[in-house]
């Protein structure tokens, strides 16, 4: 699977595209000819994750790492739903959800879902990196002018 940038340096929300490569350094996207060479995976990994893993940095505080059972209960709504999602099973991640929202009225606290939130994206996010280190960047330049970014899986 071919996933191609919306805009330079910019890695997320990436659409699916078909690509003909004629060689080494030469490929088609929609009859227009592009050279592409390979871009750094540790920058595409720095310039995709430095923001995420600043907002994480300031989001969690010291009670996010107590166990009690509210904050475990949270947890594992966030493990849930994030599994769920990862292995395309929208029935049982839209069960999740109607799950979360009647922990949230038992406990009479709102907050719940604010938390289960943000384990939910932590745990995506690291899914998102693991999968990330698998792959590979090429930057799209048209007479040496960079275009966008496209990256394939490793196989």
């Amino acid at each position: 699977m071919i996933k191609i940038a919306q805009y330079p340096f910019v890695f997320w929300f990436m659409r699916n595209i078909e690509i003909n490569f004629l060689d080494d350094s030469i490929c088609t996207i929609n009859s227009k000819q592009y050279n592409y060479k390979a871009f750094n995976k540790y920058i595409f990994l720095a310039l995709k994750y430095i923001l995420p893993t600043l907002i994480i940095y300031f989001i969690y505080t010291k009670a996010d790492f107590s166990f009690e059972i509210k904050r475990l209960i949270e947890l594992f709504l966030g493990l849930y739903l994030a599994v769920t999602l990862i292995l395309k099973r929208i029935l049982l991640f839209r069960i999740g959800l109607l799950v979360t929202i009647c922990v949230c009225i038992l406990f009479l606290e709102p907050a719940i879902s604010a938390f289960v939130a943000k384990y939910f994206l932590t745990i995506f996010i690291f899914y998102s990196f693991k999968q990330d280190c698998c792959v590979k960047v090429f930057s799209l330049s048209n007479n040496n002018l960079l275009i966008t970014h496209f990256i394939t899986r490793n196989e």
